[in-house]
């Protein structure tokens, strides 16, 4: 399996599918949210605070759960945090959270002294009133970072998401850009010689054009996918090579497999600019042409090694080395499996070998 197909695998996991952020999220769940949190609120202030004669205390309790808690939890998840935080106005939003907190407490001694005539124990004295102060302080702080962690974890969540669906769109753009750049060099190339043939063998002219349409076929079908089996694969050079031996007088190749090609799946593509390569810079003329391919298969791995003959003293272009071909055919090994590939090419005086080494 490649690496393209093990990173589309962990990117089809969406945490937005869960049931924790479903609940959590969703706007189909926003009022039984909502009501939970006012429930648990609630349940917290009319169990702990006992201060107050009824039936007063079933107005002032909630007066204060909607004052103290309720408002500045809202405000700062649908207000302070989507217009100052999520905007990059970090100041603004330190600041407008100290002016919510400075308005809870003043509002909050207000509250204290507006219901003291409803109260049943006695007055906090100083020191048990400033100890309640810190504790409202503390209180409000942790309502305040619950909140705003909570809004973060959701950008969060749906930033990574959003950033993996356009990284997965890239390298599938970027997947079937580069499988342009090579078939439609190898398909003029072949439209050209079989355009020259018409004139001077009709009949290889044709054996050319059968040819030309299985490859044609394979390409509008077989590659379209993310992976072939390597069977059809070597099928496609192999129909290749022979394209290039009908249309050349002094031209061999062979192509060996040792293993087991069977359910074998590879990128498509994965092999043709080597052998493009490797009939381009071949000798050609009065000398034979010889392009050798071995393909061998391993347990975890499959190498593959491509030896050509070259012509003699063949000149080379400054920063030209392999061309467009090997420079996308290395962008393309890079896409399917990062890192896990190794690709080794060699020259002598006589030949050029190429070795690449993939997982399976």
């Amino acid at each position: 399996m490649t690496a393209l197909t093990d990173q589309g695998q962990a990117r089809d996991f969406d945490p937005r599918r869960t049931y924790l952020y479903i609940f959590l999220f969703d706007r189909r769940f926003r009022m039984p949210r909502h009501a939970l949190v006012i429930l648990i609120l609630m349940l917290a202030f009319f169990s702990s605070f006992k201060e107050f004669r009824k039936p007063e205390t079933y107005f002032i309790q909630p007066a204060n759960l909607v004052y103290l808690f309720l408002l500045p939890l809202y405000t700062n998840m649908y207000f302070l945090v989507p217009r100052y935080l999520f905007q990059g106005k970090y100041f603004r939003y330190v600041l407008f959270a100290a002016l919510m907190l400075v308005l809870l407490l003043l509002g909050a001694l207000a509250l204290d002294v507006a219901w003291d005539p409803y109260r049943v124990t006695p007055r906090e004295r100083n020191d048990d009133a400033l100890q309640g102060l810190l504790a409202l302080i503390i209180v409000f702080a942790v309502f305040l970072l619950s909140s705003t962690a909570l809004k973060l974890f959701k950008r969060w969540i749906d930033d990574s998401i959003t950033i993996n669906e356009l990284e997965k769109y890239r390298v599938e753009s970027e997947l079937n850009l580069l499988k342009n750049q090579i078939t439609p060099h190898f398909l003029f190339n072949m439209l050209n010689n079989i355009n020259v043939l018409t004139h001077q063998d009709h009949k290889k002219a044709s054996e050319l054009l059968l040819r030309l349409s299985d490859l044609l076929r394979y390409q509008l079908y077989d590659s379209a996918k993310a992976n072939v089996f390597l069977n059809a694969e070597i099928r496609f050079i192999e129909d290749f090579l022979t394209l290039e031996k009908i249309r050349k007088d002094y031209f061999n190749f062979t192509i060996t497999v040792e293993g087991d090609p069977e359910a074998i799946m590879i990128p498509p593509f994965l092999f043709i600019t080597f052998v493009e390569n490797a009939i381009k810079h071949n000798v050609f003329g009065n000398r034979v042409a010889v392009v050798d391919l071995l393909f061998h298969i391993e347990k975890d791995h499959l190498l593959f090694l491509c030896i050509n003959s070259k012509r003699a003293a063949q000149k080379k272009v400054p920063g030209k080395e392999g061309g467009l071909g090997l420079l996308s055919v290395n962008r393309w090994l890079d896409l399917n499996y990062g890192s896990k590939h190794d690709l080794v090419i060699r020259e002598t005086e006589e030949s050029f070998s190429v070795t690449l080494k993939v997982p399976l």
